[in-house]
């Protein structure tokens, strides 16, 4: 439902900013990150993005989808690298600073501040046009137009205070990342499943051969000892750069997954 049109029953400013909220939450797990990730990379897709698909975000937050990024899994890597490369400290190779994940994170989640802010604004408005319904509701034209000014001031301080509340939680969340949350470790292992699977299928496509059983069916077989040498090869990673940059990849996505809002 639109929250705009909520407005055309005064009584109903609850309603109104329930639905706004809902869709700036929607929004942000949607539409939120800074960069979308397109392509084959199954590990890097949402793990509830199916279950967020069924919902229908009101126009004005749906716009802001066009805004992302789009990155594919190879042009993600060399952005992980890269951010690796600068922040490379006494770490074995294969391994990364783990100020890496929060360097990711932040620029990750660089929309949030203009897409909470629009969303505190939208806010503002419904409270704005909310009062100044009921005073015309109440109130002679006269006293009206003198209150309404009033009312503006006051729904600007109240939106200054607002502001400075989320500049409160933004500077917090540009502080070193930290969560409890059993889910992380939980989709960070699930990713990593779902890269190994996608490498396990790849793998077992080029070992496929065709042919006929005794019957004439159509019988499809697999090289064992070939499959499994090809799968131990495939889980060796020589390039330890390549191999560092997937896994912060995936922590940095699972972490930003839990730590939206």
């Amino acid at each position: 439902m639109d929250p705009a049109q909520i407005l055309q029953n005064v009584i109903r400013l609850r309603a109104a900013v329930q639905s706004s909220n809902y869709n700036f939450a929607r929004q942000m797990r949607q539409f939120g990150a800074k960069f979308k990730f397109t392509g084959s990379a199954q590990e890097l897709s949402r793990l509830d993005e199916e279950a967020n698909s069924g919902f229908e975000i009101a126009k004005e937050y749906k716009n802001t989808k066009p805004e992302q990024v789009k990155k594919t899994y190879a042009e993600a890597q060399e952005w992980v690298q890269n951010v690796i490369a600068c922040s490379r400290g006494r770490e074995l190779p294969g391994n990364f600073n783990n100020a890496v994940i929060s360097q990711l994170f932040l620029e990750l989640s660089d929309r949030w501040k203009s897409l909470a802010t629009a969303h505190v604004e939208r806010i503002a408005e419904l409270c704005s046009r909310f009062v100044q319904n009921v005073v015309s509701f109440l109130a002679c034209e006269d006293v009206c137009a003198n209150m309404k000014s009033f009312i503006s001031e006051e729904i600007d301080r109240r939106t200054v205070r607002a502001s400075g509340e989320l500049d409160k939680l933004l500077k917090d969340q540009k502080k070193h990342i930290i969560t409890y949350d059993p889910s992380y470790s939980e989709r960070v292992q699930k990713m990593r499943a779902r890269k190994q699977k996608a490498e396990v299928e790849k793998t077992m496509l080029r070992h496929q051969q065709g042919g006929f059983d005794l019957h004439g069916q159509t019988s499809i077989t697999i090289d064992p000892k070939g499959f499994a040498a090809s799968v131990a090869s495939a889980n060796s990673e020589m390039n330890m750069e390549k191999h560092s940059a997937s896994d912060a990849l995936i922590c940095a996505t699972a972490y930003y997954e839990v730590g939206a809002p």
